[in-house]
């Protein structure tokens, strides 16, 4: 963290910070004593209790904090508790810059600029987390979706799994599966709409089942 430091300082020595957005985030959430793998073993992150880890749906491995800078754009010390995930990144840093995105596709995340400005923000989409990952790698669920304070959790053959309400339970103690069934039926009704939309993307049907190799050049 020193040497973000150096270069915070150094925005500022050039009289840039007005100029400079700056997002301290995370992908997901931390390596916990639960290893599963060899170069994990010596790794034990914190969750603050919530359940879960990287590489699994649980609030554990997919909350992390985000903090923004912005010069005098952004009020100092604001602090919101408004869900929020990557793909509100997008457009949020278009719409600060003032540009305009290409009007002929979809996006699923959306701009945050009313949050920065200390505004409440009425989510359009649910949101949606998924993990493709191959079994051995990674056994757990494969899909979650959060609309509101109720999130899903989905299970490898698309069916509901865990169904919880976050503003009473945060550490998805007592699963609600088969108690609240107007619920789940909304949440699962545009979870399916969602993987409709993937599965008919061009770019998943070039890939198949399985997914793309990574390979390091």
């Amino acid at each position: 963290m020193s040497q973000v430091g150096k270069v915070l300082d150094k925005i500022k020595a050039m009289g840039e910070e007005d100029n400079t957005i700056v997002i301290f985030t995370s992908d997901n959430g931390p390596v916990t004593r639960e290893a599963r793998k060899v170069y994990e073993l010596n790794l034990a992150g914190e969750t603050d209790g919530l359940r879960g880890r990287k590489d699994n749906l649980w609030e554990g491995g997919i909350r992390v904090p985000a903090i923004i800078k912005y010069g005098k754009h952004i009020p100092q010390g604001m602090v919101t508790d408004t869900p929020v995930y990557g793909l509100d990144w997008l457009p949020t840093l278009a719409n600060m810059m003032d540009f305009k995105l290409p009007t002929d596709r979809t996006y699923d995340g959306q701009s945050l600029v009313p949050l920065l400005k200390d505004k409440t923000l009425k989510r359009q989409k649910p949101l949606i987390f998924g993990i493709d990952m191959p079994f051995q790698d990674d056994p757990t669920d494969e899909w979650a979706i959060r609309d509101g304070d109720w999130k899903m959790i989905i299970d490898r053959q698309n069916k509901p799994k865990y169904l919880y309400n976050l503003k009473n339970d945060r550490f998805e103690t007592l699963n609600q599966i088969g108690k609240q069934p107007q619920i789940e039926k909304q949440l699962y009704g545009k979870f399916l709409k969602y993987k409709k939309d993937i599965d008919n993307d061009s770019l998943m049907k070039a890939r198949g089942d399985k997914p793309t190799p990574v390979t390091w050049g």
